[in-house]
Parts: structure tokens; sequence; C-alpha cells
């Protein structure tokens, strides 16, 4: 590369620098007849943040990434054109002109720079992409105070003893409930359960029909059910649907899992807690990764 042919390339970037400048044709202003991914989109204004003005920066930019490489891989070419012809005088001397010339273009590419940044240094800024930080699928809300019947809900099957009497529960758990009947459903998966425990009163704290160590069976948010066939399979895919609809399971169907105060084979079914931590009792919802509930009955 001969000097004359970087001081044109040189004169080139130069005179880019003047595209820079937002137009200001008022209502003749020129707009995008084809959009352009990641620049602009069809109609809008050239003069617009983002169009003609956001091309020309990464045309810049990516000229002086391009030139800075080109210029640094001549050095080392002509270095070794140097190195190897040791016995020809005259491709030596070609040698050392292409570094003299990389050398020039070099401090030229710098003088640019120069002038950029000192005019307008966002030109040689590169915005950095803000992500949203994303939230996990299953987090803590406030929980509704308010009651429900089950027994308006003809999906929710009750044991004889509680259909006889009264049957309440939190309206998320219920809503929670739904849901997992729904997914059961969409899986294909027959999943059949009878609510065995909940409040029987429509007050908080409620009454329940036995008594328990878990304080949230006195607020409504959790309740006691069996599965009719509570086969190991069924218990594995009915945590785990649970799990995805934001339940938090304690499986009394594991003898291990029982505490002095317990109602026999069930799981356990709550609202989710941010402390709820995975033992091989509790199973938490989906994405919870929390901390801890002690026990349930």
């Amino acid at each position: 590369m001969k000097i004359k042919s970087l001081l044109l390339i040189s004169l080139i970037l130069i005179s880019s620098f003047f595209l820079l400048a937002t137009p200001v044709l008022g209502e003749n202003t020129p707009t995008w007849e084809v959009g352009v991914p990641g620049l602009a989109k069809a109609g809008e204004s050239m003069a617009t943040e983002g169009g003609f003005t956001n091309l020309v920066k990464i045309i810049i930019q990516w000229a002086f990434r391009l030139a800075g490489i080109l210029a640094f891989a001549m050095v080392i070419y002509a270095g070794f054109e140097y190195a190897v012809f040791s016995g020809a005088p005259a491709k030596q001397k070609d040698a050392q002109e292409r570094i003299v010339n990389a050398i020039i273009g070099l401090l030229l590419l710098f003088g640019f720079w120069l002038i950029l940044n000192t005019v307008n240094p966002d030109i040689l800024k590169t915005k950095e992409p803000t992500l949203k930080q994303l939230q996990p699928f299953v987090k803590d809300l406030p929980i509704p105070s308010s009651m429900a019947n089950l027994k308006d809900f003809n999906n929710i099957q009750l044991s004889s003893r509680l259909q006889q009497g009264n049957a309440y529960a939190n309206s998320l758990i219920i809503q929670n409930l739904e849901e997992l009947i729904r997914q059961s459903n969409l899986k294909q998966v027959d999943l059949k359960w009878i609510i065995t425990e909940t409040c029987i009163t429509n007050d908080v704290p409620c009454a329940t029909l036995v008594q328990h160590s878990d304080p949230c069976h006195k607020e409504g948010t959790c309740v006691d059910l069996v599965l009719e066939n509570p086969t190991t399979v069924n218990q594995e895919q009915f945590i785990n649907i649970a799990n995805g609809v934001g339940l938090d399971i304690y499986n009394e169907y594991n003898k291990n899992c029982w505490e002095s105060i317990t109602t026999g084979y069930h799981f356990h079914v709550a609202i989710h807690s941010s402390s709820c931590k995975a033992t091989n009792c509790w199973f938490c919802a989906t994405g919870s990764g929390g901390g801890g509930g002690s026990g349930a009955g």
C-alpha cells in the first residue's frame, strides 16, 4: 500500500464524518423506503436517532476496527518478508516500505480517532444492550384473604364428611387447584384426588375437622388430599404438575415424613411460600429454590 493510497482512504473516512450531522430538511426529510434490521423501520425518517445517523456511526466504528486489523496484519506480513528475503535487498526494501506505510496508516487512523473523539465522542461509543431481569415463574405474591366455598366448584372433589358439612379455602389455592386439574387434563394424566381436610368455616382463623401443626390450615391456604390410586408413578406425576402450577407439596404418603400429628397417608398441598426448602418430604413449586417448611400435619 502506497502513502497516496493511505491518504486517499483517510480523506474518504474524514469526509464521511460530515455525514453524521443530522439533516434538517423540514417536511422534505428523506425516509427509509425499506427497513434495515437493527437500524431503522420502513418509513422512518433518516434524521431520527437510530436512522441514517446510526448507520454512519456503525460504518465508522467498523471502519476503525477493520483498518486497525489490516494495518497490524500488514506490519506482521512485511516483517516476515523482511526476515525471509535477507539475501534480496530489493524485496527487503519493498517490505520496509510496507511497514512504514502501515505505521503511517495507523498514525492517520489514530489522528482521525482524536478528531472524532474531540468533536463528538458519542460517535465512537457502542451502546451496550440492556437485558430485562428475568423473573422466576413462581414468586411470592400477596395472598388474598377472601375465602370461597369449595362446593361451588364442581370439578373439585370433596370427601363425604366435607360434603355433608361445610368446606372453604382461600380463593388463591382454589385457583391453583383448578389449574392443577386443567394441566392434568392437558397432559392426559388421569389423576383423581379428593380433598379430605380444609376449613369448615369461612372466617380466619377458621375451624377444621382435626387438629393440625401447620397454621396454614387455620388460614385456609393449604388443604390435605388423597389420590384415588396412589401408586408411586401417580404420586410423582401429581407432585410435578402441582409444583408447576405454584403449589408446595408435603408428601405424607412417605411414612418417614409423618410427625406426631398426622392424619395418615395423604398430600399436604399449600400455596407456594419462599420459605419452602426442597427435602425428601417437601417438594417446592417450580422456580422457588427457597428455604424451608419444617413439616406439615
